[in-house]
């Protein structure tokens, strides 16, 4: 992740880098919410003994990973971050290594060469987000929290303010929006815009599960949300959906939806969210 975002960087901008960055650690605050602080799975070095590998495989690999990856960065300086980048994959090209071996590494040839001051035990080892990590923030975004804002207080969004939004900032946008706003306000958005039909799968996806969890869902959206389930099988976009659901109390919908749908689906999505409909504890 931290490799495709210096690539994004270099394509489109620090900008729009910034925006996936500050979408993955919102992904990253929520999954370990959602797990609790404490929980043994919200560790970069995780416990696999005798578990299927794919019970604890989360996005905390892939956003803490990169949030630790852009913290160094930041501690040392891009110069010296690529300069080690560059030993590092010559060292290792054509290798895997362990978490160790990479800690030995990374010590040696940059934490303590340069003596940056950072709790590496901590990161890979403890649960939960280190407390000083890399503050990612964004100009972009931080327009689109004044359109929320706005929205929110009067219920107005003009289609001027949005036509050069990105699928990142409608993103950011939808994730600001509470569950609690009066239906009109979600009908105004779902009219204009036409969120309930979008093609954009993260948009839908973001839309129908503040759908779910506003109760906007009955009456609205429902069947949209129950063609994109049976229809689309990735794992990513199922689990929050049906996680929604369950926590809804729409668990019977959800379990309806499933049996309809899990043929469709790859047998490791589909034993996921089989897991979630059925365990006697809301499943993460």
């Amino acid at each position: 992740v931290y490799l495709e975002r210096r690539i994004m960087e270099q394509l489109y901008g620090k900008e729009y880098a910034d925006m996936l960055a500050l979408l993955g650690f919102q992904d990253l605050t929520k999954t370990v919410d959602d797990f609790g602080p404490d929980n043994i799975d919200t560790q970069l070095k995780l416990s696999l003994t005798d578990r299927d590998p794919d019970e604890g495989m989360n996005d905390v690999a892939y956003e803490k990973g990169y949030l630790l990856l852009r913290t160094l960065e930041e501690l040392a300086g891009r110069v010296h971050f690529d300069r080690y980048l560059t030993g590092y994959f010559n060292h290792y090209a054509f290798q895997s290594l362990s978490t160790e071996q990479w800690e030995a590494y990374v010590r040696r040839h940059l934490i303590d060469s340069l003596s940056i001051e950072i709790d590496l035990q901590t990161w890979l080892y403890m649960p939960g987000i280190p407390e000083k990590h890399s503050l990612i923030s964004s100009d972009k975004f931080a327009r689109v929290d004044t359109r929320a804002r706005e929205f929110i207080r009067l219920g107005r969004l003009d289609k001027s303010n949005t036509r050069s939004w990105s699928t990142h900032e409608w993103l950011h946008f939808i994730r600001q929006l509470p569950t609690d706003l009066h239906t009109s306000f979600y009908d105004k958005l779902d009219n204009v815009f036409q969120l309930s039909d979008s093609g954009n799968s993260e948009i839908l996806v973001a839309w129908l599960e503040l759908s779910i969890r506003s109760n906007y869902l009955r009456n609205h959206n429902q069947q949209q949300l129950e063609d994109f389930l049976i229809n689309v099988g990735r794992r990513k976009f199922l689990t929050p959906l049906y996680r929604a659901l369950r926590e809804t109390d729409e668990l019977e919908l959800a379990r309806a939806i499933f049996a309809r749908a899990k043929d469709n689906y790859h047998s490791i999505a589909a034993k996921s969210i089989s897991d979630l409909l059925h365990a006697e504890t809301p499943a993460i």
